[in-house]
């Protein structure tokens, strides 16, 4: 890239050091938490912070909630860090293929269970849901399917945080992003970002390239054909972002983009 003479300059958002977690993924899962316990005390989010969250009163109120979700490592890790900070137990499961130096940096974090399944994700996702339903838990899942929309979507709002920083710090150069490139997974993150993109720069003829695991290519499956993609040969992340709100295939026609 630094070849390239018509490249002005190149910046890498680094969430590496987000909440100690050493995870890209952090902020969706962790603000889908809050806004859960938030629903559950019948507080306005909108004049809550976290760290109100984290009071005794708080934490005794909640004491008994479980959180439960499916992940293939990054959005897991956000789920039992915010779990862990408010005094309440997380379950995580991951799919067959996994590591185990995953689950266990999972179960570093605190208050976690993390379990390797041996299923594929979407069934992993499918068990997750199952146990939410029998046991009461919480689901903070990054999947949608109907009826299931307002974690999801509250998922996606969690990653504009970065967005705005990132964002804030190129202007401050006077710069504003012409590219971006993002990792599609479900697709929430790369949705989230994409959306709040186009809000915020209406006018730029932003292009996005949005890059995944040529085993794991649902997106670009899902940006060729007219319904939602399936990998059958990778244990990681299945759903099409066609399923999640606001995901790149579904705000297609507000930016120009590419799936490589």
């Amino acid at each position: 890239m630094k070849r390239c003479r018509r490249i002005k300059a190149a910046f890498i958002k680094d969430e590496s050091s987000r909440f100690g977690l050493k995870a890209f993924k952090g902020l969706g899962g962790s603000y889908a938490v809050f806004r859960a316990v938030c629903d559950r005390l019948g507080l306005d989010y909108r004049e809550t912070s976290f760290s109100e969250l984290q009071s005794d009163k708080v934490h005794r109120q909640i004491a008994e909630l479980h959180f439960v979700t499916a992940t293939d490592g990054n959005h897991g890790k956000g789920v039992a860090w915010a779990a862990a900070k408010l005094g309440c137990q997380a379950h995580v499961y991951l799919p067959k293929g996994s590591v185990q130096a995953r689950a266990q940096a999972i179960r570093d974090i605190g208050n976690t269970e993390a379990v390797i399944t041996e299923w594929g994700y979407d069934d992993t996702v499918r068990y997750a849901a199952k146990l939410a339903d029998e046991q009461g838990w919480v689901l903070i899942q990054d999947t949608s399917w109907p009826g299931y929309e307002d974690i999801p979507r509250a998922i996606i709002q969690g990653y504009t945080t970065m967005c705005r920083e990132a964002s804030e710090q190129l202007e401050e150069l006077g710069l504003a992003p012409t590219h971006v490139f993002l990792q599609a997974g479900v697709g929430a993150m790369a949705g989230g970002v994409l959306g709040w993109l186009r809000n915020r720069y209406p006018d730029s003829d932003l292009t996005a390239a949005i890059i995944e695991p040529t085993e794991a290519a649902c997106v670009f499956g899902s940006w060729q054909g007219s319904t939602a993609a399936r990998s059958a040969r990778s244990p990681g992340p299945f759903c099409s972002a066609r399923q999640t709100p606001g995901s790149p295939a579904r705000i297609r026609s507000q930016s120009r983009g590419c799936v490589a």
